[in-house]
């Protein structure tokens, strides 16, 4: 009886596991679009110059497709949520697709194309994760850009620029909505400082 028994919650377990590990993950893409009007005024600051724009660099916690969620003081994954890519990768396009519809340089490129550029963007994500505070969550990206002139070898201007928007809803779902939006803030704050350098 008692060798029944155990059969019966192994079976038990183990269908467990199984049912939990076919459940799949929801995927998420960023999604920004930016309006006309919010382009506009950025006269060609880098007359002729092509820009290559680098991976950000991040933590391996931020490196990866979790969706990452702050909450007393732990930072932790959505068990069944995802990006469709790393946010390391989806930033980049971010800020290549801002940079190149803006008109500031002739041309923004990715970091592994094959094409003769003049700068090169590099940028370390220091924080990509959804906050919970009380009972509102928010969306908190910061990222640290060094633009660097590549003929010179050298970072000829720097900055940090950060983002803290208000998530619609308290899951998953909310924090992609919010980190989407943060991330849109960051790319548009990076135009501004930009088109600010003078060289």
């Amino acid at each position: 009886m008692r060798a029944v028994i155990f059969g019966v919650v192994l079976l038990f377990v183990f269908t467990g596991c199984a049912i939990k590990s076919a459940v799949p993950k929801e995927t998420y893409v960023m999604k920004v679009s930016f309006k006309k009007e919010e382009l506009n005024g950025f006269q060609r600051n880098f007359d002729n110059k092509v820009i290559k724009v680098a991976v950000p660099k991040s933590t391996k916690e931020i490196m990866s497709e979790d969706i990452l969620y702050m909450k007393d003081g732990s930072v932790n994954p959505y068990a069944y949520s995802r990006w469709s890519d790393t946010p390391n990768k989806l930033l980049q396009n971010l800020f290549l697709s801002a940079i190149e519809k803006s008109g500031l340089f002739r041309a923004a490129v990715p970091f592994g194309s094959r094409a003769r550029s003049d700068f090169l963007l590099e940028s370390t994500v220091e924080e990509f994760y959804q906050t919970f505070e009380g009972d509102e969550a928010y969306g908190r990206v910061k990222v640290r850009f060094y633009l660097i002139d590549i003929k010179r070898r050298e970072v000829v201007a720097a900055c940090e620029l950060s983002s803290f928007k208000k998530a619609p809803t308290l899951d998953a779902k909310g924090g992609v909505s919010a980190l989407s939006d943060a991330s849109k803030e960051v790319a548009l704050k990076l135009l501004k400082w930009l088109f600010g350098l003078k060289y």
